[in-house]
């Protein structure tokens, strides 16, 4: 007997049954598209492998499922959030700082006309799809290119063979059609215990009809079989979910908001460089501690804001006075001494002022004359003449005396005391008194 020439009329009701297949005989090729409901599965018999990319839907989900701990590391990016979610409270202290463009940020629109070239494409990385319409013709391949290794199954029909184009050594041996068995003639003690396996049935054969409530486990769901519209809504619970499965795609626009992530949890390895702006900063957010050593200059300083309590002590100098910036208004009582002027200042009882000058007269006499009147002209006149003058010679044969005074000028008679053949020397001086009085200020309105 040929193989594969039992068709299901051939058998008698009786051999239809359950006792027909042996245990774990029946493949996914069996069962028809839809077959199996959620009475044939057993509890707990979806796993993860079972599900297909992309199935599990919102309504598949338990209300405050996803943790933290679902979602992959991708998730938990700067995408995550909408703009301007992220309040003050959720940057953790020293978050914000300098970082770099994130992978694959670059897409189609970055790249400039005719950036990429022949060293930019891996090998093997353009397929059919890629291929511009008027590139799929049969120019494309040479004659004769197209070997039977580059043909799939199935893809030559009737239409593609010439007339007379099959011969003998183009059949398989034992070929056997249908129309040579009679209908119901195969009984179950017909059929070797070989032939009673899952390839006695044609696939899609068993609906779910056939099949007992919860015969469907695990074991029997191939890899990525069960679909979205497989899952009764809200069967998801967070037991079924392995960690950092969830991506950003499958969270809804509402979830996408600054309550997702625990206060604190964003620290400056997250934020984006520049993300954080004057409109992200609270009132009062920049302290001391957020500011880099004279990261404050002079443009940062509103005017007349530095006052008197920001400086520290000692902390003005010289240099940072303007000339004539300070008045006598800014001296403290007995602050200028003696050692701050620039002239030897002259002490009187009663801290009157005193004007003191000096100074060094030659003189000669005429013959045998016995005296000399020397003049001394004051630099300066005093303010009036009780001044105090005291002069000397430099020899000791010339006597010096006060004759008479003015403001601004005084003689001194310079006697001769003995017969000497000296008749020259020279006058030294000095004068001290009251300053002339100072002129009245000139005030148009008093």
């Amino acid at each position: 007997m040929n193989p594969e020439i039992i068709k299901l009329e051939h058998l008698t009701a009786e051999v239809r049954s359950a006792e027909l297949l042996p245990d774990g005989s029946i493949g996914s090729a069996k069962l028809a598209a839809g077959a199996i409901g959620s009475p044939h599965l057993q509890q707990e018999s979806v796993n993860g492998g079972h599900l297909a990319d992309g199935v599990v839907e919102e309504r598949h989900l338990n209300p405050e499922i996803i943790k933290l701990e679902h979602l992959s590391a991708e998730v938990r990016s700067a995408d995550l959030l909408p703009d301007g979610s992220i309040g003050g409270k959720k940057l953790a202290q020293g978050s914000v700082g300098s970082f770099q463009l994130a992978p694959g940020s670059v897409y189609g629109g970055h790249l400039a006309v005719e950036a990429v070239d022949g060293r930019h494409i891996q090998s093997g990385s353009i397929t059919l799809k890629h291929l511009a319409k008027e590139t799929l013709t049969s120019d494309l391949l040479p004659d004769g290119s197209v070997s039977s290794a580059k043909l799939a199954a199935g893809t030559v029909g009737s239409q593609h063979l010439q007339q007379e184009s099959v011969y003998g050594e183009h059949l398989a041996d034992g070929v056997v059609e249908e129309r040579h068995l009679l209908p119901e003639i195969i009984k179950l003690e017909h059929l070797a215990p070989e032939v009673r396996s899952a390839e006695l049935l044609s696939d899609g054969s068993v609906s779910s009809a056939k099949l007992a409530a919860g015969a469907v486990g695990s074991q029997h769901l191939q890899q990525e079989s069960v679909y979205g519209e497989h899952l009764a809504d809200g069967v998801l619970e967070e037991r079924h979910l392995l960690p950092e499965t969830i991506k950003l795609e499958h969270l809804a626009p509402e979830v996408r908001s600054a309550e997702l992530l625990p206060d604190g949890s964003i620290t400056g390895a997250k934020l984006a460089s520049g993300s954080v702006g004057a409109e992200q900063l609270a009132e009062s957010a920049v302290g001391t501690d957020g500011l880099q050593d004279e990261a404050v200059d002079a443009t940062k300083i509103a005017s007349f804001a530095v006052q008197s309590r920001h400086l520290e002590e000692e902390s003005v100098q010289g240099y940072h006075i303007a000339p004539g910036a300070v008045s006598g208004d800014h001296l403290a009582r007995g602050a200028v001494g003696a050692e701050h002027l620039s002239f030897s200042p002259v002490q009187s009882a009663g801290n009157r002022e005193v004007l003191q000058q000096f100074g060094m007269t030659a003189f000669m006499f005429n013959g045998d004359a016995e005296s000399v009147e020397v003049t001394v002209s004051f630099d300066e006149s005093f303010g009036h003449t009780d001044y105090v003058l005291v002069a000397m010679t430099n020899q000791p044969f010339f006597h010096a005396s006060l004759k008479t005074r003015a403001g601004g000028e005084a003689v001194i008679l310079v006697n001769r005391l003995r017969e000497t053949q000296h008749f020259y020397g020279v006058l030294s001086w000095i004068a001290l008194g009251s300053p002339p009085a100072k002129p009245p200020e000139n005030r148009v309105f008093d």
